[in-house]
């Protein structure tokens, strides 16, 4: 099992740059994870969701590398907010990030391939 603490680079396109950092600052205080989603995509609760998904984001904009539990936050945390209206943009994802459904899913399913690449899926 690989280490999920291992801090690895992944080569993005500006595209999925872009769609990942989407994903992590879209969130309205309205549409955020509960506690217990927090939990499930890696982060200690919500609090550290709050906190955490900024540095992530950060990261990923400033081209640098991330521990492999942080590309699968990124990467959960996008999933749940492009697909979910409850804890999501869900029907608003366009609204909120200005990228469509369809480029979003051409885009996601790149990043799903290449971060389970890098998290061992």
């Amino acid at each position: 099992m690989r280490d999920p603490r291992e801090v690895v680079d992944v080569v993005l396109e500006p595209e999925e740059r872009t769609l990942l950092h989407a994903g992590l600052v879209g969130y309205r205080e309205a549409s955020r994870p509960t506690q217990a989603m927090s939990i499930a995509i890696g982060f200690e609760g919500r609090d550290d969701f709050e906190n955490e998904r900024w540095r992530i984001a950060d990261t990923i904009q400033q081209s640098s590398a991330l521990s492999r539990l942080d590309w699968t936050r990124a990467l959960l945390t996008l999933e749940l907010m492009f697909a979910s209206d409850i804890m999501g943009a869900g029907y608003e994802w366009e609204i909120v990030t200005g990228l469509s459904d369809s480029e979003t899913l051409a885009v996601l399913r790149r990043l799903q391939k290449m971060v389970g690449i890098v998290v061992g899926l």
